[in-house]
């Protein structure tokens, strides 16, 4: 997990992707559209898909578990920095 000081400029840079992908979006459609038909869509959409489902596929765990290790209350993170709250 990033920085406290970190964290706020990657959630900036985040937050600037999503706000340039607002306008640009519908304008790439568009050209996409005019110039070649919209089965395009699902061709290059196919790409990020299949990147998407790699990097989403869990690893094998390495190395044998100790008991540093196990699953119990000492060992888990506060709740907010539990995985389930960092997709937010």
């Amino acid at each position: 997990m990033p920085a406290h000081r970190e964290r706020g400029k990657l959630i900036g840079m985040w937050m600037m992707a999503l706000l340039a992908a607002l306008p640009v979006g519908p304008v790439i459609a568009g050209v996409i559209l005019d110039q070649f038909t919209w089965r395009w869509f699902y061709l290059a959409s196919l790409r990020f898909a299949l990147l998407a489902l790699a990097v989403a596929t869990p690893l094998p765990a390495r190395g044998p578990r100790t008991a540093a290790s196990s699953t119990g209350p000492a060992s888990s993170p506060p709740p907010w920095e539990s995985p389930r709250w960092s997709t937010v």
